[in-house]
C-alpha cells in the first residue's frame, strides 16, 4: 500500500511538473508571438555624379554603426562590380540577381563585412519588381527584420534614386566641394523634391575645412528654399584625410586603419546624428518597395 501511494504521488508530481512546464512553454510562445519585430531604420546613400566617395561613405557608416552594437545590413544598389563587396575584401560571384531567379538562396549570396555587417550584392535588380518571386520578398523581409539598420549604396541614376528614396526612412546625398559635384547635387535635390521625397540630408565629403563646407551647405540650402520650397539638413562633413585612400587599398574601414583619424571621427558624428533623427517604420523597406511596385502595376 505504501508503495502504491508513493507511486501515485510520484506520478501526480510528475504530471503537475509536466503541466507547469507546458504552461511555461505556452507562455514563452505567447510572449514570443506578441513581441514585435525589430524596427529597422533604412538609409540610402545617393549622389548626383560618380567619384564623390558615396560607396566609401556607405561602407564606413555601416561599419561605424555596427561597432555601436547595432546589427547592420548593407544593400548594394550601385551598378558595376559591387563596390561594397570589394571594399569589404569580398569577391562573391553570386548576387541578388541569382536569388530573384531562384538559383541561389539569399543566405548563399550574402557577404560578411566589417564588424559583423551583412552585404547583399546585386541589389539594382530589385527595381525589376514585377519579376520578383514571393519567396524572395519573404527572405528579404526576414533579412531586414534581423537588422537595426539597412544602409543602401545607390548609383547616381536619378530615376532609380527617386524610386528608392521614396520608400526609405532617410536619404543622404553626398557631394564634394568640386563645383560640378555641387551643381549635380542640387539637380538631384530638385529631382527628389519633385518626386515628393522630403527626408533628405546632405553630406559634404573631402572638405578642405568646415568653413568651406558651411559655404556650400548655405548655397544648397538657399537654393532649396528659394526654388524648391523645401529645407535640407546637414548630415555631416567628412574632411580630406589620407587614411581614406589607405583604407580603400587595404579594403578595410577607416576605423581599422586609424580609429582616431579625422574621417573616422567625422563619420561617427554622422552616425550619431542619424541615430537622433531617423525613425524606423513598422512596415519595412522591402515591404514598402514591394507595395509601391504593386500599386504602380494596378
Amino acid at each position: 500500500m505504501l508503495t502504491t501511494l508513493h507511486h501515485n504521488s510520484s506520478s501526480s508530481d510528475q504530471a503537475r511538473e509536466l503541466r507547469n512546464l507546458a504552461s511555461l512553454r505556452r507562455g514563452d510562445i505567447c510572449q514570443f508571438a506578441d513581441k514585435p519585430a525589430q524596427i529597422c531604420r533604412s538609409v540610402v546613400i545617393v549622389s548626383g555624379k560618380g567619384g564623390v566617395g558615396k560607396s566609401v561613405i556607405a561602407f564606413n557608416l555601416a561599419a561605424t554603426l555596427a561597432r555601436q552594437n547595432a546589427a547592420v545590413g548593407m544593400l548594394d544598389i550601385s551598378d558595376g562590380a559591387g563596390s561594397l563587396g570589394l571594399l569589404a575584401n569580398q569577391n562573391g560571384y553570386w548576387n541578388l540577381e541569382h536569388v530573384l531567379a531562384g538559383s541561389r538562396s539569399l543566405h548563399e549570396v550574402t557577404l560578411s563585412g566589417s564588424g559583423g555587417t551583412q552585404i547583399i550584392p546585386g541589389g539594382r535588380h530589385l527595381l525589376n519588381t514585377a519579376t520578383i518571386r514571393t519567396a524572395a520578398w519573404r527572405d528579404l523581409n526576414e533579412f531586414e527584420q534581423r537588422q537595426a539598420w539597412l544602409i543602401s549604396d545607390l548609383g547616381f541614376d536619378v530615376a532609380r534614386a527617386r524610386s528608392i528614396a521614396a520608400v526609405v526612412d532617410h536619404a543622404v546625398l553626398v557631394t564634394t566641394p568640386e563645383p560640378t559635384s555641387v551643381a549635380e547635387a542640387y539637380g538631384t535635390l530638385k529631382s527628389l523634391a519633385v518626386a515628393g521625397v522630403a527626408r533628405v540630408s546632405v553630406l559634404i565629403n573631402q572638405a578642405d575645412s568646415n568653413e568651406q563646407a558651411a559655404r556650400i551647405m548655405d548655397r544648397l540650402r538657399h537654393a532649396a528654399r528659394t526654388f524648391l520650397s523645401s529645407d535640407i539638413s546637414l548630415a555631416g562633413i567628412i574632411p580630406f584625410d589620407p587614411v581614406v585612400a589607405q583604407s580603400v587599398f587595404r579594403r578595410v574601414p577607416w576605423i581599422e586603419v586609424d580609429p582616431g583619424c579625422p574621417a573616422q571621427l567625422a563619420i561617427e558624428q554622422v552616425a550619431q546624428r542619424l541615430n537622433r533623427t531617423v525613425s524606423g517604420q513598422s512596415e519595412g523597406f522591402f515591404e514598402r518597395l514591394n507595395g509601391r511596385s504593386a500599386s504602380r502595376a494596378a
